[in-house]
C-alpha cells in the first residue's frame, strides 16, 4: 500500500493514512484488501494519534500476527503473538555515533559497539530479526533478502556480502558486519563478546558538513524537491486523482514542494480566541526509556524516573500559567487538544516551561489490563496531535508534535 502513498519523500508509511487504505482502499486508490497483517517494532494504538482509524484498522484484516514481549494494546488485536526477547536480552550493534553525546573531546570518535545478553534467556523467546530471516526463506525469498541486509549493513561488494543461496542466522549477519566496519577479521562477535566496543578518530575535516561538500558551501537551492513536486502534480493531473484531505486544495500540496523555505500558516499559527490558548510540548529525555522495549514495564526503571528525576511522567506548568487558572502542584487536570481529543494527568509546576506552554516529558498511560499497573500512569500525549487527512505535511508525511490545547481541573 506505502507504494502508493501521496507523500513522495516520505521516509515512512503515514499511519493514519496507511490505517486509513486499510478501512476504505478506494479512498487512498488502492485496489485490493490485505488479507495478512504483520506490525512490527511499534505499538500503533499508542503510537497513532486516531485510535479509532487504528481500531477499525485491525478489526477488518482477517489475520494479523507480531512479535511480543507484553500483552500491550497492539498484541490484543493480534490473533498470534511470536514471544520475543526484551530490549536487554537483544543482541544488538550500535554505531557508537548514535550513543552518546558529541563534544569537544569526543567529535571525532568513531565505532561501534556490541550487546547480547549476559545470562541464559529465561524463556522460549526469539530476537524478532530471527523471525524475520526465518519467514523470508521459508518463503523463498532469501536471495532478495541477503541483498537487502548487504545493502542495509553495508556489505555490498565486501568479501562479508551475504551469499543469495545460502542461510543466515542474524549473530551471522552481526558478525560480518563487525568485521566489515572494523575491516578486520579477527573482530567478529567474540572479540567484541571480549572488548564490547571498538572506536577509532576520524580526521576532524569529516565532522563538518561544509568540510564533507567540499567547497565549504552547502546548498540553500533544493532543486529535487522542487521536481518531485512537479512530478507529482503532473501525474496527478494525468490521472485525475487528488490527494485524500486536500480535494479541491491542492494547490497547496504542490506549494510546499519548494526550492526554498517559505513560510506558511498552519493550524498552530491561527489565533487563540476559540480559547486553545496554550501549545502543548514534548520531550525525551530519560523517561523516553520507558517507551522502548517494554521498558515502562519495568517497575524498577519506572521508580528511578518517577522519583528521583526531575522530567518525570507529571504535566509541566508555568507558576504564572497555573495560578491564573486556579491549579497547584499535584492537581488531576485535563488536557483537550484544538483536535477535540483530551489527555488527563497530574500537573508540576515549574519556571522551566513558558508560560504559553505545556510541557510533557516522554509517553505514557497505556490502557492494556494486562500490562502491569505502573504502565498505566503518566499522559499518552499521542492522542492531543492529529494525522488526520488534510492536516499533516504532505512532503514528508510527518505531522506536527504540537497542538493548540486548554487545560482545566479534572473533576
Amino acid at each position: 500500500m506505502t507504494g502508493k502513498q501521496f507523500s513522495a519523500l516520505a521516509r515512512f508509511p503515514v499511519l493514519t493514512t496507511a490505517m486509513g487504505a486499510i478501512v476504505d482502499p478506494e479512498k487512498y486508490y488502492v485496489d485490493y484488501d490485505i488479507d495478512v497483517l504483520f506490525p512490527i517494532g511499534s505499538n500503533g494504538f499508542m503510537a497513532d494519534t486516531d485510535r479509532d482509524m487504528f481500531i477499525q484498522a485491525y478489526k477488518k484484516v482477517p489475520f494479523i500476527f507480531t512479535t511480543g514481549l507484553l500483552m500491550d494494546e497492539c498484541s490484543l488485536f493480534c490473533d498470534v503473538i511470536l514471544p520475543e526477547h526484551s530490549s536487554l536480552e537483544r543482541q544488538q550493534i550500535h554505531p557508537i555515533e548514535e550513543i552518546m553525546t558529541a563534544g569537544l573531546d569526543s567529535l571525532r570518535v568513531g565505532g561501534v559497539n556490541y550487546k547480547e545478553s549476559p545470562v541464559e534467556h529465561v524463556y522460549n523467546t526469539v530476537q524478532f530479526e530471527e523471525f524475520v530471516m526465518e519467514l523470508a526463506y521459508r518463503l523463498k525469498k532469501g536471495p532478495a533478502m541477503n541483498m537487502a541486509v548487504s545493502g542495509f549493513f553495508g556489505l555490498m561488494g565486501t568479501p562479508y556480502q551475504l551469499d543469495p543461496t545460502k542461510e543466515y542466522t542474524y549473530a551471522e549477519v552481526l558478525d560480518r558486519y563487525l568485521k566489515a566496519t572494523t575491516k578486520d577479521d579477527a573482530k567478529g562477535i567474540d572479540w567484541f563478546r571480549e572488548n564490547g566496543f571498538w572506536t577509532f578518530e576520524r580526521p576532524i575535516e569529516d565532522c563538518y558538513d561544509y568540510c564533507i561538500q567540499g567547497a565549504g558551501r552547502l546548498p540553500v537551492y533544493d532543486h529535487r524537491d522542487l521536481m518531485v513536486g512537479r512530478h507529482l502534480k503532473a501525474n496527478c493531473e494525468k490521472w485525475g486523482v487528488e490527494q485524500p484531505g486536500w480535494e479541491g486544495r491542492m494547490d497547496e500540496v504542490y506549494a510546499e514542494y519548494t526550492p526554498v523555505p517559505e513560510w506558511h500558516e498552519n493550524t498552530l499559527t491561527e489565533s487563540t480566541a476559540d480559547g486553545y490558548d496554550m501549545y502543548c510540548v514534548n520531550w525525551k529525555i530519560s523517561p523516553r526509556i520507558l517507551g522502548l522495549g517494554g521498558a515502562d514495564d519495568n517497575v524498577w526503571l519506572r521508580e528511578v524516573v518517577e522519583n528521583h528525576e526531575f522530567d518525570d511522567l507529571n504535566i509541566q506548568i508555568n507558576p504564572i500559567a497555573a495560578e491564573a487558572r486556579g491549579l497547584k502542584n499535584g492537581d488531576k487536570v485535563v488536557v483537550e487538544s484544538q483536535f477535540g481529543e483530551t489527555a488527563e494527568g497530574t500537573i508540576k509546576v515549574t519556571g522551566l516551561i513558558r508560560e504559553d506552554c505545556l510541557g510533557f516529558p516522554a509517553q505514557g498511560g497505556h490502557v492494556s489490563p494486562y500490562l502491569n499497573p505502573a504502565s498505566l500512569r503518566g499522559t499518552t500525549y499521542n492522542q492531543l496531535l492529529t494525522a488526520k487527512d488534510g492536516n499533516y505535511f504532505t512532503v514528508s508525511g510527518s505531522i506536527s508534535i504540537s497542538s493548540r490545547v486548554k487545560i482545566r481541573k479534572a473533576e
